[in-house]
């Protein structure tokens, strides 16, 4: 029999998410699926990760992975680890991870990936890409 996990309902990378204090409600303000810089290597000033599971029991461990594809595999780009306790099985637990100074080391696809425990229960793409240059006319 398979083992039961979380479900993973959504992985969004966005600017922030600001939660109402009243109602606990979020909001997720300025959603991307692209990372775009002059140059690369480069440093990205802001990324927030806001994710939703359920069906999970419990207390759990959580990472969230960023890796970047190259033609040689994946690479690690960083790695955070917390918590996430699941009141009951039908509850939707919300994380938000803040993280600042994100490495763009080049040009390609990123994935963030989610874990709880030792299970993958989500992931989301990202690309980063080179803007084009302008040409500066004298």
């Amino acid at each position: 029999m398979a083992s039961i996990g979380p479900k993973c309902l959504a992985v969004i990378i966005c600017e922030s998410v600001v939660e109402d204090l009243r109602t606990r409600n979020k909001s997720i303000l300025n959603a991307y699926n692209v990372i775009s810089a002059p140059r690369f290597p480069t440093t990205h000033d802001r990324m927030t990760v806001f994710v939703s599971l359920t069906e999970g029991r419990g207390p759990a461990d959580t990472r969230f992975v960023l890796l970047r594809d190259s033609q040689s595999g994946q690479e690690q780009i960083l790695e955070v680890r917390g918590k996430v306790r699941f009141p009951n099985p039908v509850a939707v637990v919300d994380l938000v991870v803040d993280l600042r100074n994100v490495p763009v080391p080049g040009p390609g696809p990123y994935a963030m990936q989610v874990w709880v425990g030792d299970e993958l229960v989500g992931e989301r793409r990202v690309i980063a890409r080179q803007m084009p240059t302008r040409e500066v006319k004298p």
